[in-house]
Protein backbone atom coordinates (compact mmCIF):
# COMPACT_ATOMS: atom_id res chain seq x y z
CA UNK A 1 0.00 0.00 0.00
CA UNK A 2 1.13 3.65 -0.99
CA UNK A 3 2.98 5.93 1.68
CA UNK A 4 0.04 8.43 3.22
CA UNK A 5 0.67 11.68 4.37
CA UNK A 6 -2.12 11.92 6.73
CA UNK A 7 -1.54 15.99 7.03
CA UNK A 8 -1.77 15.86 3.61
CA UNK A 9 -5.13 14.17 3.43
CA UNK A 10 -6.47 16.56 6.19
CA UNK A 11 -5.02 19.54 4.23
CA UNK A 12 -3.13 20.95 7.10
CA UNK A 13 0.31 21.43 8.44
CA UNK A 14 2.63 19.26 10.92
CA UNK A 15 2.33 22.22 13.06
CA UNK A 16 -1.52 22.48 13.27
CA UNK A 17 -3.56 22.76 16.36
CA UNK A 18 -6.08 20.38 17.56
CA UNK A 19 -8.74 22.84 16.66
CA UNK A 20 -7.46 23.62 13.19
CA UNK A 21 -7.39 19.63 12.19
CA UNK A 22 -11.13 19.99 13.42
CA UNK A 23 -11.88 22.39 11.41
CA UNK A 24 -10.22 20.98 8.18
CA UNK A 25 -12.05 17.81 9.01
CA UNK A 26 -15.39 19.00 9.22
CA UNK A 27 -15.07 21.04 5.66
CA UNK A 28 -13.60 17.87 4.00
CA UNK A 29 -16.18 15.45 5.55
CA UNK A 30 -19.39 18.28 4.36
CA UNK A 31 -18.06 17.44 0.89
CA UNK A 32 -17.66 13.44 1.02
CA UNK A 33 -19.87 12.38 3.58
CA UNK A 34 -21.81 9.19 2.20
CA UNK A 35 -25.12 11.09 3.26
CA UNK A 36 -24.36 14.01 1.08
CA UNK A 37 -23.18 11.42 -2.09
CA UNK A 38 -25.14 8.50 -1.32
CA UNK A 39 -24.47 5.53 -3.64
CA UNK A 40 -21.19 7.23 -4.64
CA UNK A 41 -18.00 4.83 -4.18
CA UNK A 42 -15.54 6.72 -4.75
CA UNK A 43 -16.86 9.38 -2.47
CA UNK A 44 -17.05 6.85 0.46
CA UNK A 45 -13.45 5.94 -0.03
CA UNK A 46 -12.65 8.96 0.25
CA UNK A 47 -14.17 9.72 3.37
CA UNK A 48 -12.74 6.72 4.64
CA UNK A 49 -9.38 8.20 4.13
CA UNK A 50 -9.91 11.28 5.24
CA UNK A 51 -11.69 10.12 8.21
CA UNK A 52 -8.61 7.50 8.82
CA UNK A 53 -6.46 10.26 9.04
CA UNK A 54 -8.56 12.31 11.09
CA UNK A 55 -9.17 9.25 13.53
CA UNK A 56 -4.97 9.43 13.89
CA UNK A 57 -4.16 13.35 13.83
CA UNK A 58 -7.14 13.71 16.37
CA UNK A 59 -5.92 11.52 18.80
CA UNK A 60 -2.78 13.27 20.54
CA UNK A 61 -1.10 9.96 21.63
CA UNK A 62 -1.49 8.22 18.15
CA UNK A 63 -0.55 11.61 16.41
CA UNK A 64 2.84 11.29 18.58
CA UNK A 65 2.99 7.87 17.48
CA UNK A 66 2.39 8.78 13.75
CA UNK A 67 5.05 11.91 14.45
CA UNK A 68 7.69 9.64 15.12
CA UNK A 69 7.26 6.36 13.14
CA UNK A 70 5.40 7.46 9.85
CA UNK A 71 2.64 6.24 8.33
CA UNK A 72 3.78 2.61 8.69
CA UNK A 73 2.79 2.49 12.60
CA UNK A 74 -0.84 2.01 11.33
CA UNK A 75 -0.32 -0.10 8.06
CA UNK A 76 -2.88 -2.43 7.36
CA UNK A 77 -6.12 -0.94 6.27
CA UNK A 78 -6.58 -0.86 2.27
CA UNK A 79 -9.24 1.73 1.53
CA UNK A 80 -9.48 0.13 -1.73
CA UNK A 81 -10.79 -3.16 -0.90
CA UNK A 82 -8.18 -5.24 -2.53
CA UNK A 83 -7.56 -6.83 1.23
CA UNK A 84 -11.12 -6.67 1.86
CA UNK A 85 -11.29 -2.93 3.49
CA UNK A 86 -9.81 -4.62 6.58
CA UNK A 87 -7.49 -4.06 9.36
CA UNK A 88 -4.48 -6.05 9.20
CA UNK A 89 -2.14 -5.23 11.98
CA UNK A 90 -4.02 -2.83 14.15
CA UNK A 91 -6.29 -3.55 16.98
CA UNK A 92 -9.78 -1.44 15.72
CA UNK A 93 -10.50 -0.66 19.12
CA UNK A 94 -7.86 0.38 20.33
CA UNK A 95 -8.01 2.80 16.91
CA UNK A 96 -11.55 3.30 18.26
CA UNK A 97 -12.59 3.29 14.59
CA UNK A 98 -14.21 -0.14 12.78
CA UNK A 99 -14.23 0.56 8.68
CA UNK A 100 -16.25 -2.93 8.49
CA UNK A 101 -19.85 -0.94 9.98
CA UNK A 102 -18.19 2.58 9.98
CA UNK A 103 -19.50 3.16 13.83
CA UNK A 104 -17.93 5.88 15.68
CA UNK A 105 -16.50 6.14 18.98
CA UNK A 106 -14.98 8.94 20.57
CA UNK A 107 -15.67 12.63 18.63
CA UNK A 108 -17.11 11.33 16.32
CA UNK A 109 -20.95 11.25 16.93
CA UNK A 110 -20.85 14.81 17.82
CA UNK A 111 -19.02 15.77 14.72
CA UNK A 112 -21.13 14.36 12.28
CA UNK A 113 -24.14 15.80 14.42
CA UNK A 114 -22.49 19.44 13.37
CA UNK A 115 -22.21 18.42 9.84
CA UNK A 116 -25.16 16.88 9.21
CA UNK A 117 -27.34 18.53 11.34
CA UNK A 118 -28.63 17.94 14.83
CA UNK A 119 -31.77 15.52 13.38
CA UNK A 120 -31.50 12.03 13.05
CA UNK A 121 -28.62 10.08 13.73
CA UNK A 122 -26.99 7.53 10.89
CA UNK A 123 -25.31 4.56 11.45
CA UNK A 124 -23.60 3.97 8.75
CA UNK A 125 -22.34 0.25 6.57
CA UNK A 126 -20.51 0.71 3.40
CA UNK A 127 -21.74 -3.08 2.74
CA UNK A 128 -25.36 -2.27 2.63
CA UNK A 129 -26.80 1.23 3.02
CA UNK A 130 -27.24 3.22 6.32
CA UNK A 131 -30.52 2.30 8.55
CA UNK A 132 -32.27 5.90 9.93
CA UNK A 133 -32.68 6.16 13.68
CA UNK A 134 -36.53 6.75 13.68
CA UNK A 135 -38.18 8.31 16.95
CA UNK A 136 -41.01 6.04 18.20
CA UNK A 137 -44.31 6.91 17.59
CA UNK A 138 -46.63 9.47 19.55
CA UNK A 139 -49.82 7.85 21.50
CA UNK A 140 -52.94 9.50 21.95
CA UNK A 141 -54.80 8.70 25.21
CA UNK A 142 -58.32 9.67 26.22
CA UNK A 143 -59.00 10.80 29.73
CA UNK A 144 -61.70 12.12 31.53
CA UNK A 145 -61.88 14.61 34.13
CA UNK A 146 -63.76 15.99 36.73
CA UNK A 147 -65.00 19.82 36.16
CA UNK A 148 -63.08 20.72 39.73
CA UNK A 149 -60.28 18.58 38.83
CA UNK A 150 -59.89 20.14 35.73
CA UNK A 151 -59.87 23.22 37.41
CA UNK A 152 -57.35 22.30 40.34
CA UNK A 153 -55.55 19.93 38.36
CA UNK A 154 -54.81 16.03 39.36
CA UNK A 155 -51.96 13.59 39.71
CA UNK A 156 -53.42 10.32 38.42
CA UNK A 157 -51.96 7.11 37.41
CA UNK A 158 -53.45 5.30 34.08
CA UNK A 159 -52.57 2.07 32.46
CA UNK A 160 -51.77 2.08 28.98
CA UNK A 161 -51.48 -0.88 26.78
CA UNK A 162 -48.12 -0.40 24.68
CA UNK A 163 -45.18 -1.68 22.84
CA UNK A 164 -42.06 -2.52 24.08
CA UNK A 165 -38.44 -3.82 22.73
CA UNK A 166 -38.09 -7.69 22.86
CA UNK A 167 -35.59 -8.00 25.68
CA UNK A 168 -35.08 -11.87 24.02
CA UNK A 169 -33.77 -10.58 20.84
CA UNK A 170 -33.19 -6.89 21.90
CA UNK A 171 -35.68 -5.50 18.88
CA UNK A 172 -34.59 -7.80 15.83
CA UNK A 173 -36.80 -10.23 15.58
CA UNK A 174 -34.60 -13.47 16.11
CA UNK A 175 -32.59 -15.32 18.67
CA UNK A 176 -29.55 -17.38 17.64
CA UNK A 177 -30.39 -17.27 13.45
CA UNK A 178 -33.95 -18.57 14.60
CA UNK A 179 -37.24 -16.13 14.42
CA UNK A 180 -37.42 -14.83 18.60
CA UNK A 181 -40.33 -16.91 20.22
CA UNK A 182 -41.18 -14.04 22.92
CA UNK A 183 -42.34 -11.67 20.08
CA UNK A 184 -42.54 -14.15 17.20
CA UNK A 185 -40.48 -11.70 14.62
CA UNK A 186 -41.83 -8.78 15.48
CA UNK A 187 -39.27 -7.04 17.82
CA UNK A 188 -41.45 -5.70 19.94
CA UNK A 189 -43.99 -6.94 22.43
CA UNK A 190 -47.20 -5.77 24.35
CA UNK A 191 -47.04 -5.01 28.10
CA UNK A 192 -49.13 -2.89 30.06
CA UNK A 193 -47.58 -0.24 31.89
CA UNK A 194 -48.54 1.96 34.83
CA UNK A 195 -47.86 5.82 33.90
CA UNK A 196 -48.01 8.31 37.00
CA UNK A 197 -49.73 11.48 34.73
CA UNK A 198 -50.04 15.14 36.10
CA UNK A 199 -52.97 16.51 34.77
CA UNK A 200 -52.06 21.05 35.31
CA UNK A 201 -54.52 23.52 36.44
CA UNK A 202 -56.98 25.02 34.34
CA UNK A 203 -57.09 22.26 31.50
CA UNK A 204 -60.45 22.04 29.67
CA UNK A 205 -61.93 19.61 27.01
CA UNK A 206 -59.32 19.07 23.78
CA UNK A 207 -56.75 20.17 26.49
CA UNK A 208 -53.15 17.94 25.29
CA UNK A 209 -51.05 17.04 28.06
CA UNK A 210 -47.39 15.92 27.03
CA UNK A 211 -45.77 12.97 29.00
CA UNK A 212 -42.57 13.32 27.59
CA UNK A 213 -41.00 9.58 25.79
CA UNK A 214 -43.82 7.58 27.37
CA UNK A 215 -44.82 6.49 23.62
CA UNK A 216 -43.73 3.61 21.75
CA UNK A 217 -40.04 2.80 21.34
CA UNK A 218 -37.76 4.15 18.71
CA UNK A 219 -37.05 2.43 15.67
CA UNK A 220 -33.32 1.32 15.09
CA UNK A 221 -32.18 2.63 18.64
CA UNK A 222 -33.54 6.26 17.86
CA UNK A 223 -35.88 7.84 21.19
CA UNK A 224 -39.18 6.59 22.20
CA UNK A 225 -42.38 8.82 21.42
CA UNK A 226 -44.38 10.88 23.68
CA UNK A 227 -47.59 10.32 25.15
CA UNK A 228 -50.38 12.96 24.72
CA UNK A 229 -53.59 12.86 26.96
CA UNK A 230 -56.55 14.30 25.55
CA UNK A 231 -58.83 15.72 28.53
CA UNK A 232 -62.41 15.56 28.60
CA UNK A 233 -63.69 17.65 31.08
CA UNK A 234 -67.21 17.02 32.43
CA UNK A 235 -69.97 19.80 33.10
CA UNK A 236 -70.43 21.01 36.37
CA UNK A 237 -73.56 21.16 38.50
CA UNK A 238 -73.95 24.75 38.52
CA UNK A 239 -70.72 26.36 37.19
CA UNK A 240 -70.34 26.85 33.64
CA UNK A 241 -67.03 27.83 31.93
CA UNK A 242 -66.74 29.83 28.42
CA UNK A 243 -62.66 30.00 28.41
CA UNK A 244 -61.08 31.07 31.76
CA UNK A 245 -64.23 32.31 33.07
CA UNK A 246 -66.79 31.25 35.42
CA UNK A 247 -70.87 31.99 35.74
CA UNK A 248 -73.01 31.00 38.05
CA UNK A 249 -76.55 31.73 38.23
CA UNK A 250 -77.46 33.41 41.42
CA UNK A 251 -81.65 33.43 42.27
CA UNK A 252 -83.04 36.54 44.60
CA UNK A 253 -86.03 37.56 46.01
CA UNK A 254 -88.07 40.52 44.50
CA UNK A 255 -87.59 42.35 48.25
CA UNK A 256 -83.48 41.72 47.60
CA UNK A 257 -83.33 43.27 44.43
CA UNK A 258 -85.18 46.46 45.88
CA UNK A 259 -83.62 46.76 48.98
CA UNK A 260 -80.58 45.43 48.88
CA UNK A 261 -78.88 42.86 50.80
CA UNK A 262 -75.41 40.53 51.07
CA UNK A 263 -75.45 37.02 50.38
CA UNK A 264 -73.23 34.38 49.62
CA UNK A 265 -72.47 32.52 46.56
CA UNK A 266 -70.57 29.98 45.90
CA UNK A 267 -67.29 29.65 43.92
CA UNK A 268 -64.40 27.83 42.92
CA UNK A 269 -62.37 28.00 46.58
CA UNK A 270 -65.22 27.91 48.25
CA UNK A 271 -68.38 30.57 49.76
CA UNK A 272 -67.87 34.46 48.91
CA UNK A 273 -70.11 37.31 50.46
CA UNK A 274 -71.34 39.44 47.96
CA UNK A 275 -73.36 43.17 47.88
CA UNK A 276 -76.79 43.22 45.91
CA UNK A 277 -77.52 46.62 45.60
CA UNK A 278 -80.91 48.10 45.92
CA UNK A 279 -82.46 48.62 42.59
CA UNK A 280 -80.62 45.46 41.53
CA UNK A 281 -81.81 44.11 37.33
CA UNK A 282 -82.55 40.80 36.46
CA UNK A 283 -79.60 39.78 34.52
CA UNK A 284 -77.38 41.61 35.88
CA UNK A 285 -73.59 40.44 36.52
CA UNK A 286 -71.73 40.39 39.01
CA UNK A 287 -67.62 40.19 38.64
CA UNK A 288 -65.72 38.84 41.09
CA UNK A 289 -62.07 39.40 39.90
CA UNK A 290 -59.69 36.61 39.79
CA UNK A 291 -62.32 33.53 40.92
CA UNK A 292 -62.18 31.96 37.84
CA UNK A 293 -60.02 29.12 36.27
CA UNK A 294 -56.03 29.33 36.42
CA UNK A 295 -54.81 30.09 33.16
CA UNK A 296 -52.83 27.15 31.59
CA UNK A 297 -50.20 29.05 29.89
CA UNK A 298 -49.13 32.21 32.58
CA UNK A 299 -49.82 33.43 35.79
CA UNK A 300 -53.32 34.59 37.36
CA UNK A 301 -56.83 33.21 36.83
CA UNK A 302 -60.05 33.90 34.90
CA UNK A 303 -62.58 35.89 36.39
CA UNK A 304 -66.57 34.55 38.16
CA UNK A 305 -69.57 36.22 37.35
CA UNK A 306 -72.51 36.14 39.29
CA UNK A 307 -75.81 35.97 36.60
CA UNK A 308 -78.60 37.18 38.89
CA UNK A 309 -82.65 36.19 38.38
CA UNK A 310 -84.90 37.58 40.40
CA UNK A 311 -87.74 35.35 41.39
CA UNK A 312 -90.91 36.81 41.36
CA UNK A 313 -94.19 34.75 43.43
CA UNK A 314 -96.29 32.78 41.47
CA UNK A 315 -99.30 33.64 43.52
CA UNK A 316 -100.52 36.96 45.01
CA UNK A 317 -102.84 37.37 47.74
CA UNK A 318 -105.12 40.67 47.81
CA UNK A 319 -103.38 42.68 50.50
CA UNK A 320 -100.32 42.58 48.82
CA UNK A 321 -101.97 43.96 45.68
CA UNK A 322 -102.99 46.72 47.22
CA UNK A 323 -99.37 47.27 49.04
CA UNK A 324 -97.97 46.82 45.17
CA UNK A 325 -100.48 48.88 43.45
CA UNK A 326 -99.57 51.57 45.83
CA UNK A 327 -96.06 51.21 45.64
CA UNK A 328 -96.04 52.25 41.74
CA UNK A 329 -98.03 55.15 42.36
CA UNK A 330 -95.41 56.04 44.83
CA UNK A 331 -92.33 55.06 42.17
CA UNK A 332 -94.03 55.00 38.22
CA UNK A 333 -92.19 53.16 35.89
CA UNK A 334 -93.02 52.21 32.42
CA UNK A 335 -90.53 49.01 31.31
CA UNK A 336 -91.02 49.86 27.81
CA UNK A 337 -90.29 53.06 27.22
CA UNK A 338 -88.37 53.65 24.12
CA UNK A 339 -88.33 50.57 23.37
CA UNK A 340 -89.84 50.35 19.96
Amino acid sequence: MAKKDYYEIIGVSKNATDKEIKTAYKKLARKYHPDVNPGNKEMELKFKEISEAYSVLSNPEKRKQYDHFGHQAFQGFDPSGARGGQWQNINMQDMGFDFGNFNFSGGFGDIFSEILGKGRKKKWDFRTRAENEEKGKDINYSMGLSFMDAVSGVSASISLQKNEVCTTCGGSGRKSNEICTSCYGRGMIQKTEKIAVKIPKGVDTGSKVRIPGKGEPGINGGPPGDLYILTNVQPHRYFKRMGDNIYVDVPISLQEALLGTKIDIPTLEGWSTVTIRSGTQNGQKLRLKGKGVPHLKGNGSGDLFAVIHIKIPERIDSDSKELIEEFSKHNPLDPRAGLW
